[in-house]
């Protein structure tokens, strides 16, 4: 797993530099899997309710998204 927090980010474009918006989630998880199945397997649903998740953290989270990328 890959932890990323997001930056505010400038760019020269055109020849000129440009300040980019920033629209979306503040911090990012990345999970590097075998297969998209993994996440319908009964050892993901088991993991994803261990630990402080579920009660501590989960009802406290907002704008979270849920995305498969496949590296090419």
């Amino acid at each position: 797993m890959t932890r990323a927090t997001a930056e505010p980010l400038a760019m020269m474009l055109g020849g000129e530099r440009r300040d980019m918006p920033f629209d979306g989630p503040r911090y990012t998880a990345i999970y590097e899997i075998d297969s998209p199945d993994v996440v319908l397997s009964p050892e993901w649903a088991a993991a994803v309710e261990r630990g402080r998740w579920p009660a501590e953290v989960r009802p406290y989270t907002r704008n979270r998204q849920h995305k498969l990328f496949k590296v090419s």
